[in-house]
């Protein structure tokens, strides 16, 4: 696996949540604004990233055991005749 960790998305809204709560910060708004601005940012961001984690780990998961139908999809039920172009 030699991919750029650079282009990794989840790292670049990890740096962005980052810098979003320094920039409420820097620009000093009230208490309220602050507060309301930053736990959004810290509801969003480990959703996100748990989120796409858990959609790779399926990627993963999927692609060593096979179990693919015939256009690289699968049905929730892991049923792969259901994709099947009989």
């Amino acid at each position: 696996m030699s991919e750029n960790k650079l282009a990794s998305r989840k790292l670049w809204v990890a740096i962005g949540g980052v810098l979003l709560v320094l920039g409420v910060e820097i620009l000093g708004l009230d208490a309220e604004s602050t507060k309301n601005i930053v736990n959004a940012i810290v509801f969003i961001v480990p959703s996100y990233i748990g989120g796409q984690s858990a959609v790779d780990l399926i990627k993963a998961y999927i692609s060593k055991s096979g179990n693919l139908g015939v256009d690289g999809n699968i049905d929730a039920t892991g049923d792969v005749t259901a994709f099947s172009k009989e």
